[in-house]
């Protein structure tokens, strides 16, 4: 198994990538498959990444939607790591029903 700091940018690596390809959020069992780690070392890295501010949430969330802009162009506007909005956008896609690719 990875150390932790390891498995949380793989996870948002990849969570990013598959984001980006299919232009919706994957599933857990995507993650892990594309990443070739377990399902319960996803959730682990899902986990680790909480619990954040609402108000940081809500904009990443915003300028990922609205205005179309990929995690290091979200990261520079906000002024945080690539990782740190990774987490953030993780957080919003838990607390607001984000569209995933098996949904209709």
């Amino acid at each position: 198994m990875l150390p932790q700091v390891d498995l949380l940018e793989v996870v948002d690596r990849t969570v990013e990538a598959l984001a980006n390809r299919h232009g919706c959020c994957p599933t857990v069992e995507e993650i892990a498959d594309a990443a070739g780690i377990g399902y319960d070392d996803v959730l682990t890295a899902l986990e680790a990444s909480r619990p954040l501010a609402v108000d940081h949430v809500q904009r990443a969330l915003y300028l990922r939607c609205a205005e179309g802009l990929d995690q290091g162009e979200i990261a520079a506007r906000m002024g945080l790591r690539r990782l740190e909005v990774s987490r953030l956008l993780r957080a919003a896609k838990s607390g607001v029903g984000f569209r995933t690719c098996s949904s209709t």
